[in-house]
């Protein structure tokens, strides 16, 4: 199930990096930035971890798409 719900989050960050940046990520792309964070668990991240999430996902994901599939992926409790 989690291996679903982190293929499902990498596709809308990439679809919405593409349709927001009109390129793949790169590095201080803010979405790209947090590839990695965006697959870790919630309750595994620290407040630094946490703080970088939410400020990249405010940065690059202008209409919350990338943030609903995360937050879904958290409610079926994926890690």
């Amino acid at each position: 199930m989690s291996k679903l719900a982190n293929a499902a989050i990498d596709d809308a960050r990439r679809r919405v990096q593409q349709e927001t940046t009109g390129h793949r990520g790169r590095k201080r792309d803010p979405l790209y930035g947090i590839r990695r964070l965006l697959l870790c668990a919630h309750n595994r991240l620290h407040d630094k971890g946490l703080g970088r999430l939410e400020a990249g996902l405010a940065a690059g994901d202008p209409y919350e798409e990338v943030g609903c599939v995360h937050a879904g992926k958290e409610l079926l409790g994926c890690r």
